[in-house]
């Protein structure tokens, strides 16, 4: 198969150490959703969505809680061990190029070398993170309060927790110097951006509205007052749970657990009608019904600029393997999985290298020469 990624590159979109924050406040660096661009994500230039980990402050609490005290039979044990190896190891090499011994697992293990996206590993941290924390909360309830309040993995969560307030308290008190901060954050990035080493920064300050780093600051606050005030309610909800021994009491930390990761996730799932759903995504448009009905039997091309912007604002259904759903062949798709010999062909119809990198979509900036064509059985372009 193609894709070998090159280690310079499969470690570019990565978790920053910085962007760990957001395991506790999500949307420090802004919302990727937000209307107004001031308040749009701008931490990194990489996807938002490829590198969240956020799962709720309460799962983070019961992760330290769940090294209480407690004989529990070795499977139960190891087993918690073993998730919160997999939480750890996923964080950990999430970090990509920001972790030294990511090189281990690129020349070590066997094919990973073609996986592109460091940052997707943090998947593994919430599921070692989802294990572990019920395993928390299952010790703290069987737990006597005197145990509880003298074992270390209380000390030391409510060190974290006190931690949290203390940062919040200084991000409060620092605007002036965070203002300064951001600014020059974002002088240094424009001139990496555009290659302008000799550009003059005040030059650059003077273009950059005051207003742009204002907002950024007040996100950066206000997410981490919400993170502190969450970690207040679950305290006072494990607290409770403690005191009352109803056997619905878990209802009160799942509620919690549900509201803080609906407030999180509720930007990224719009909700809509099936029918309004289908017309957004795969409209019945004249051009798809005029490729069911002549190219059955043949296949279709669509180049380079059909599926980028501003042609896919015009027909969202030639976004690559959207045709699929409507059961029309195409040349090419967004697959993970490209032969090796398949992209050797396509770079041998526009004199490329031969083993030049075609990415996971395969570059057709414009018509093959009618033999080429033929040949893959093209019909409608």
């Amino acid at each position: 198969r193609d894709l070998h990624y090159p280690l310079r590159r499969q470690r570019q979109m990565c978790i920053r150490d910085r962007h760990l924050l957001t395991l506790i406040a999500p949307f420090f660096y802004g919302d990727p959703k937000a209307d107004e661009r001031e308040s749009l994500f701008w931490e990194t230039r990489t996807g938002y969505h490829e590198i969240s980990g956020y799962a709720g402050i309460l799962p983070l609490l019961l992760l330290v809680l769940a090294f209480l005290p407690k004989k529990e039979n070795g499977f139960i044990k190891w087993e918690f061990y073993f998730f919160f190896a997999i939480a750890l190891g996923g964080l950990f090499f999430s970090l990509g190029k920001y972790n030294p011994l990511y090189p281990l697992l690129y020349y070590g293990l066997p094919g990973w070398s073609y996986f592109r996206v460091p940052g997707r590993l943090v998947l593994l941290f919430i599921l070692g993170l989802s294990v572990c924390s019920a395993y928390g909360f299952k010790l703290w309830q069987q737990l006597d309060l005197e145990t509880i309040q003298n074992a270390w993995a209380t000390k030391i969560a409510a060190i974290l927790s006190l931690g949290l307030v203390l940062f919040t308290i200084i991000l409060a008190l620092s605007k002036p110097a965070l203002l300064e901060y951001l600014r020059n954050f974002e002088i240094d990035r424009t001139i990496i951006e555009y290659q302008a080493w000799n550009a003059n920064r005040a030059a650059i300050s003077q273009q950059l509205p005051d207003f742009l780093f204002e907002t950024r600051y007040n996100w950066m606050l206000t997410s981490s007052l919400i993170a502190c005030a969450l970690v207040a309610l679950s305290w006072f909800t494990l607290y409770i749970c403690k005191k009352k021994s109803a056997s619905f009491i878990w209802l009160l930390p799942f509620s919690i657990l549900l509201v803080d990761l609906l407030f999180f996730s509720y930007r990224f799932i719009p909700i809509k009608s099936a029918e309004a759903w289908r017309e957004e995504y795969f409209p019945q448009s004249e051009l798809v019904t005029f490729l069911q009905e002549n190219a059955q039997g043949y296949r279709v091309l669509c180049l380079d600029d059909a599926i980028g912007y501003p042609g896919l604002e015009k027909h969202p259904e030639l976004r690559p393997n959207r045709l699929m759903h409507y059961k029309i062949e195409t040349v090419r798709g967004y697959d993970p999985i490209i032969l090796k010999r398949y992209t050797r062909f396509v770079n041998k119809i526009f004199g490329n290298p031969p083993d030049a990198q075609q990415g996971g979509l395969l570059f057709f900036p414009r018509p093959p020469e009618n033999h080429y064509l033929n040949l893959m059985n093209v019909k409608y372009i």
